[in-house]
């Protein structure tokens, strides 16, 4: 499992980086950590891998992002899991003056001379 170094909200935490996941969850717990919240745009009910189970949730934003020197603001999903956040590690590329998404990468130097700020 690879973890990377991110801060959210202000609040530097281990991020799990899933290069499968559609979406970036934090956990309730760190969202109720959050000085000021970012505002709920949709309450919803995640479907996880098991039968019929579901995880009441919330997708919120604008959310402060940064990993590293980069800082991004995105939507991502709330929910009770155990990890802090579960990113799908996108990051942001300007593109012909057009802000855009590309899935990033990291390499094991990369990561151990990250820095990450409040």
């Amino acid at each position: 499992m690879l973890k990377v170094p991110v801060c959210v909200e202000g609040i530097k935490l281990e991020a799990v980086v899933d290069t499968a996941a559609q979406v970036t969850l934090i956990s309730d717990q760190v969202y109720h950590k959050f000085r000021e919240k970012p505002p709920v745009i949709k309450n919803i009910s995640l479907n996880t891998a098991g039968r019929q189970m579901k995880l009441p949730g919330a997708i919120i934003g604008p959310v402060k992002l940064k990993l590293g020197r980069v800082q991004y603001f995105e939507k991502v999903y709330v929910a009770p899991i155990e990890d802090d956040i579960v990113t799908r590690f996108r990051l942001p590329t300007e593109t012909s003056g057009q802000s855009k998404f590309a899935t990033g990468s990291i390499t094991a130097s990369e990561r151990n001379n990250s820095n990450v700020d409040g």
